[in-house]
This record gives structure tokens, sequence and C-alpha cells, in this order.
């Protein structure tokens, strides 16, 4: 058996009845470079049963599934004898936060789905005439809240979270002729929202907000670290795609994502640009240089004439774009750093 280096431990408590309680212990080892979480809980009639969170190498993964099963265990009532941040959802958040999350707990409790239905429609409708997409209009939070306070003028407008002004300007006007027809039942300002609030139901629906944020961001680091694996070993993206049971947008997406992190991507790129001719690369590259490489919609126009793009694999040529993309920007940040350096030679030795 591994004697377990042991770097942090706490025991929770969850009251079962007026007369009985669970407890348990959570801690952190660590055992020739391998990390462990260990969740022992006691049972009736004093035996143990212990449960492994977590085994692995990776210090920032022990954190994110740390958070995560704190957070739980927390939403599951159990309470830390010492004391630790998760502890106190409400109290942490700024008073900007606190004021969102009641607006975001209130809608969830009240929404008026005939009317969300209805803004959903709105949304999809002007998405596709604009040609974005339809979270770039209003999130779903932002439609539920909405359809739960049903502003009328763009002063009401503008307390729902995320619509700034330029959204007001935008959508204002379309959103008011869909809500204005509807029946409103509470009033602005919104100030009263926290009042009415069950404090201990919105400190619950807080500690599974943030047990969600924790799953997921555990769920990213884990994704990350399958892709780099996949990547050192060679994998092409279409079997990574498959093992990470992602869309071949969002796989690209986590490739630019790890890039952005600094890891080296470079096998997988070189990989699957060697199936791109070369002469399109080159068109591509030159087009970057000269538009710029933050929209590829201009570089496929320039690259490709009209009557090929109707031919095209859109899927398949978004995708190599982004991985030539990377290449391109790698290459221009290796010349700007050449570049600098070669600034401050010449001032030093000046």
């Amino acid at each position: 058996m591994k004697l377990l280096n042991i770097i942090f431990v706490n025991t929770l408590e969850k009251k079962l009845d007026e007369e009985r309680v669970q407890t348990a212990q959570i801690c952190i080892g660590e055992s020739k470079g391998t990390w462990q979480i260990i969740w022992t809980a006691v049972m009736e009639g004093g035996h143990t049963r212990a449960e492994h969170l977590y085994e692995g190498r990776h210090w920032d993964e022990v954190l994110t599934c740390f958070r995560h099963h704190m957070m739980a265990k927390l939403a599951e009532g159990y309470v830390p004898q010492v004391s630790i941040p998760l502890n106190d959802p409400i109290d942490s958040l700024s008073d900007r936060a606190r004021w969102a999350h009641s607006l975001q707990y209130y809608s969830e409790m009240h929404l008026n789905q005939e009317l969300l239905e209805k803004l959903r429609k709105w949304r999809r409708e002007s998405a596709a005439k604009e040609g974005k997409a339809p979270y770039l209009l209003a999130t779903n939070r932002m439609l539920e809240m909405v359809a739960t306070f049903v502003p009328h003028t763009a002063e009401e407008l503008k307390q729902i979270p995320g619509f700034g002004l330029g959204k007001v300007n935008q959508y204002g006007e379309s959103l008011f002729a869909i809500t204005q027809a509807a029946e409103r039942v509470t009033h602005f300002p919104l100030n009263w929202v926290l009042n009415v609030i069950d404090r201990a139901s919105f400190q619950q629906w807080l500690m599974e907000q943030k047990e969600r944020k924790a799953k997921a961001e555990l769920e990213r680091h884990t994704r990350k670290r399958n892709m780099l694996d996949a990547i050192w070993q060679g994998s092409p993206l279409e079997e990574m795609r498959t093992m990470l049971s992602l869309s071949k947008r969002d796989t690209i997406l986590l490739v630019e994502e790890l890039d952005a992190d600094g890891y080296d991507v470079s096998p997988l790129v070189d990989n699957e640009l060697s199936d791109v001719a070369d002469e399109l690369k080159e068109q591509a590259w030159t087009q970057f240089e000269q538009l710029g490489d933050r929209y590829l919609k201009p570089i496929m126009e320039a690259v490709f004439t009209t009557d090929e793009r109707k031919e095209l694999d859109f899927d398949r040529t978004y995708q190599w774009l982004r991985l030539l993309r990377i290449r391109y920007r790698k290459a221009k940040a290796v010349l700007t750093e050449c570049d600098t350096d070669q600034n401050d030679s010449f001032i030093v030795a000046s």
C-alpha cells in the first residue's frame, strides 16, 4: 500500500435529522508524484467507505477537481468543520454580482415560459437576418430575465444584466413590441428582488451554480489533457473529435485554446495541413498578410472565386484555414520577437 503524504484534510458534517449527523472527511495527498483526492464517509454502524475522487499528476486538475467535489458536497448539505471560502457563496459576491445573480435566480423561479418562447423566436429570426449566432443578440439567461421582469422601456431594459446601451438601442424597439403586449406582475426598478427571495434557497442555488461551473472547468481541463496526449501520440484531428465527443468547430476551438495557452500544437497543425494544396496555403497566407488574421470569411472569399465557393466543403475549408492561422500567428510572433531583440541589441550597441 502506498504511503500517502497528506497535505490537506477537512471534516464535514451533514445533519440527517434532529439526532443523527453524517460525518465525512476529504483529503488531498501525494505519493511518488501522483496526487489523490479521497472522500471518506462514516456509515451507519461505524464502518467507513472511501471514494477516490481523483488520481493523477497534474496539480491544476487537483484544484479543479477539489473545487468541483466540494461544491457538490456543500450542495448536498455538508458543512466543513474548518471554514473554507467555498462555504459563503452570498457574502463572497460583490454587490454587482449579487444583484445579477439574484435577478437570474428570481427569473428561474418565476419564469414566463410562453413569453420566453416568443422571445426565442424573435432571437432566431433576428439572428438569421443579421447572419449572426443567436447568442450574440442575447443569451438564454438574458431572455429568461426579460421574460420574467417584462421591461417596456429602454430605461427598464438597461436594468437587465447584459443589455448595455448598444444592445438596447439596436434591439429595444423590436423587443418592446413583444413585451408590451404581455402581462407584467412585477415592477421597476428591480431593487426589491434581493428583499423578497429566500436567502437559504438562494444560497443553495448559488452552490449549485458554482458546482456546475467547477464541473465544467474540470471537464475542460480533462479535455485539454486528453487532446494534448493525443497530439503527442500523433492522432489525427477527426479521431480526437470522436474521442472527445466534440463538434468539429469545438475541436478546433480547443486546439486554438491550447495554442493560446502556450502548448505546442504544431505536430497536429502540420499533419492536418499536409493534405491541403501548397498553392492554397500560399494564397491564404498572403491574404492573412494583406487583410489581417482576425476574420476568416474575407480570407476565404479572397482565395476562392464565387463559383469555387459553391463547390466547397465549408467545414473542411474553415478547419484548415483556422489551423493555418495558428501557424501564421506563431510565425508572426516569432518575427516580432526577433525584431524586438534586434532593436534592443541596436540600442545597447549605440
